[in-house]
């Protein structure tokens, strides 16, 4: 319907006379997909063997590494067809519970002059080839060195306590631990060790998500 090439009658013209779209005129049909899929779905589930914690983006983004050209909506296709979700923490340290183990925050205001004055601990997520370890450090504020940690393959309470344990029995004792409010922390066997050696307990305020300026 639309001719090119026509001085005297350019496409903008065409399209007015015709009362259609100029977009009309240079649309070109896309492409089919011509990605093996076979080979696509083999290896999207080598990348998830290997990372199973990836998403559909960065699962995309290593498809394109690999030399696969692939759009991102065909990948989260894929990978819902193939059931395939990835594995990441569901713990929430902040999530609703009954619990009356909590404790006041205490550092407002506090400049940290010296060593022992306040330890903070907290749980990190590690992502491996196999999943997610936990990570359980106490440091002293003041060197932010770490004094005492944990790895583990579970989000466990006996980790925080043995860390704790460690820490008490390797350094003086600080004025002020600080930790927040994740079960771990609210039990009465983390927190009763620090209460028997007059060591007083901070507990963030529940779903803060400023960092302490001080730490």
């Amino acid at each position: 319907m639309i001719t090119k090439g026509f001085e005297d009658l350019p496409i903008i013209k065409q399209c007015k006379i015709l009362n259609i779209s100029r977009s009309c005129a240079y649309y070109k049909p896309k492409e089919p997909d011509k990605t093996n899929d076979k080979a696509l779905i083999m290896e999207i589930r080598n990348i998830y063997d290997e990372a199973c914690f990836y998403g559909h983006i960065k699962v995309w983004k290593e498809l394109e590494r690999r030399g696969f050209k692939v759009g991102l909506k065909k990948v989260r296709k894929l990978r819902e067809e193939l059931e395939l979700k990835a594995i990441c923490p569901k713990y929430s340290r902040y999530r609703n519970r009954k619990c009356d183990n909590k404790f006041p925050y205490l550092l407002d205001g506090i400049v940290v002059t010296r060593p022992n004055q306040i330890w903070q601990s907290d749980i990190t997520y590690v992502p491996t080839a196999e999943g997610f370890a936990y990570k359980t450090a106490i440091i002293d504020v003041f060197s932010r060195k770490i004094l005492t940690y944990r790895l583990t393959a579970t989000l466990q309470q006996a980790s925080c306590i043995s860390a704790l344990t460690e820490a008490l029995n390797k350094f003086p004792y600080p004025e002020i631990f600080n930790s927040d409010q994740g079960s771990q922390y609210a039990s009465e066997n983390f927190f009763k060790p620090l209460l028997d050696r007059q060591i007083q307990v901070s507990m963030d305020v529940k779903a803060c998500t400023q960092e302490h300026p001080h730490l």
